[in-house]
């Protein structure tokens, strides 16, 4: 199932190509349902999927004058996953490697939450590393 989640989401986000890049990390983000979709104010047009993401760049995660702080959380939130995703700067994701990142991370997530539940202190010790 998770598979299936982060596949169709990275599809959706990397329109067709074999690699997400960065700019498209926010949209992957919120077709997973990691993210809320942006609001846009009604008197300005909202823009064109995926076209609020093309200018902004993996240096773009400092707090910038004239931006929300939904925003600046939003642009500091991708970056810092992005510093995680692609250590070595490739610059590009493929489906495998999110694939795993997520199953590491949703799996960390339930091994917890299963331990906490029924009170199994090695797991939660374990998860917790």
């Amino acid at each position: 199932m998770l598979e299936r989640q982060v596949r169709t989401a990275f599809e959706a986000a990397a329109c067709g190509e074999t690699t997400l890049p960065f700019a498209s990390l926010e949209d992957f983000l919120i077709n997973f349902g990691c993210l809320r979709a942006r609001r846009h104010n009604m008197s300005q047009q909202a823009p064109s999927a995926g076209s609020h993401i093309v200018q902004r760049t993996y240096n773009d995660a400092p707090m910038s004058p004239g931006r929300s702080d939904d925003e600046d959380v939003r642009n500091r939130l991708c970056a810092a996953l992005w510093r995680r995703l692609d250590p070595t700067g490739a610059g590009r994701l493929d489906l495998l490697t999110v694939t795993v990142f997520f199953h590491v991370l949703m799996g960390a997530v339930d091994d917890s939450h299963r331990a906490r539940a029924f009170g199994n202190t090695s797991v939660m010790e374990e998860s917790e590393l």
